[in-house]
Formats: C-alpha cells, sequence, structure tokens
C-alpha cells in the first residue's frame, strides 16, 4: 500500500507525502481506554508536514537525554498523567485543519488538560 501511495503523484509530491497512517491495538475494550492504560499506536506519515517524524514517544515525556540514567521513569508503564487516546484523536484534528482542544471530554473535566489535549511533541503546526 505504501508503494502505491508513493508511485501516484498528488500536487507538487506523491499520495504518501500526505497521508497518515495510524497502527493501533485493539481499543474495543472500552471507549477511548482507561485510566493507566497502554496503547501502543504507531503514526506513518506526516500529513504534508503537519506532523513531527522520525521519533520514538513514550509517556510520560519529560527531557532526558537519550542514554540518561531513566532510574525515575519504567518505560512502557502508564503513569496518571499519561494522555489518554482522546489527545491523540484531538491532534490528528487539529493537523488536519480542525482545531480541536479536546476529544469527547468536557469542559468542566477535572483530569488535567494535558490528557486530552493535543499532544505537542507530535504537532509541526
Amino acid at each position: 500500500m505504501l508503494t502505491k501511495l508513493q508511485e501516484t503523484k498528488e500536487g507538487t509530491g506523491t499520495m504518501l507525502d500526505n497521508t497518515l497512517l495510524v497502527f493501533m491495538s485493539d481499543s474495543a475494550n472500552q471507549q477511548h481506554s482507561w485510566r493507566n492504560a497502554n496503547w501502543p499506536i504507531v503514526l506513518v506519515g506526516n500529513l504534508g508536514g503537519k506532523l513531527k517524524t522520525g521519533q520514538f514517544v513514550s509517556y510520560p515525556v519529560r527531557n532526558q537525554k537519550a542514554g540518561g540514567d531513566g532510574a525515575s521513569q519504567v518505560f512502557g508503564t502508564a503513569h496518571d498523567t499519561n494522555p489518554h487516546t482522546n489527545a491523540l484523536y484531538a491532534t490528528l484534528l487539529t493537523a488536519v485543519g480542525k482545531a480541536c482542544d479536546s476529544f469527547n471530554m468536557p469542559s468542566a473535566s477535572s483530569e488535567a488538560k494535558s490528557t486530552y489535549a493535543p499532544l505537542p511533541e507530535l504537532l509541526n503546526v
């Protein structure tokens, strides 16, 4: 499929240049996942430059140089401050030009906005 997208001309590039493939695990278990659940997601493409590429993001995101001690962070373990899948949906809507402060969350939510708002580490806009 990626080869076909790359071979198909679109504008000044190819369809692949403006595409995003989202690979997710089965999240039909519960709507928008549950608190502290781990949901591996792979994004392939950048929607015509709207998303940052070439990175591995593991939450919680913190400033840490590669090869750092990592003693206080266990990769693959979900934390209360991790964003919900709602945040990914808000991010993708924002990337395609439909600015979205939150996805399926009430404005009076008691949760930290960083758990459901667009993910700045993914946006290139």
